[in-house]
């Protein structure tokens, strides 16, 4: 088996998105991948791959892909993030495709001198419902979807399972705060452990039963 999480190693306040990811995509970077391959918190429209279906409101079941979000949780006062600190994305035939753990869903940053962020595509779909061409301004960043891992050691993300391996790894992650210390871990699971139950289904999300190992990960700025 070959699947793949990215976990946090140290406590502190981190914003992830993964593949050629940033919270929302630079539209240069990635080309024809499919939603098994890209994890976005919204939608794009650029025309070299089109990401649908990935906003945080997609949750139709009837449609190619859906989250589900926990809703036990209340969205934070005083904050752009939404409701939820767990969050799956579906393909419509009921497999898993990414399972966001201790996650929030939104904007956790603002434009400020101690407040790191990541530049979004033009044709980067707003989280909050359709709109594009959003503007680098208080208000604009509002609606930038990103993947925001909670303040906890049990923070990550699960990608899918990989028949045909898992390959290059990219993904854009910053640090909202620039006086934190965070660490990123990226672990690939390749087998399942001894003890797992024979017939183990491969959209299982009983993560506990794969075998995790550390991949060694290089950091370009």
């Amino acid at each position: 088996m070959n699947n793949r999480r990215i976990g946090r190693r140290f406590l502190g306040i981190f914003c992830l998105a993964l593949v050629a990811m940033c919270p929302v995509p630079r539209a240069w970077g990635y080309h024809q991948l499919g939603p098994d391959r890209v994890l976005l918190m919204n939608n794009d429209t650029n025309v070299w791959n089109q990401v649908s279906y990935q906003g945080y409101n997609d949750t139709d079941q009837t449609k190619d892909t859906y989250w589900l979000h926990s809703t036990s949780e209340a969205q934070p006062r005083g904050t752009y993030v939404k409701v939820g600190r767990f969050h799956t994305l579906y393909r419509n035939d009921g497999v898993v495709l990414w399972d966001l753990v201790e996650c929030r869903a939104g904007s956790a940053t603002s434009l400020s001198a101690n407040r790191n962020y990541i530049p979004w595509s033009p044709t980067a779909e707003s989280i909050n419902g359709v709109e594009y061409d959003i503007q680098e301004t208080s208000e604009g960043i509002k609606n930038i979807g990103t993947v925001c891992m909670g303040n906890t050691e049990e923070a990550c993300i699960y990608s899918p399972y990989y028949d045909d391996g898992v390959g290059a790894v990219y993904f854009d992650a910053v640090n909202s705060h620039t006086n934190a210390f965070v660490t990123l871990r990226l672990e690939l699971a390749t087998n399942v452990l001894d003890t797992a139950e024979e017939g183990i289904v491969l959209s299982s999300t009983n993560y506990h039963q794969f075998a995790w190992f550390t991949c060694p990960v290089d950091i370009v700025e």
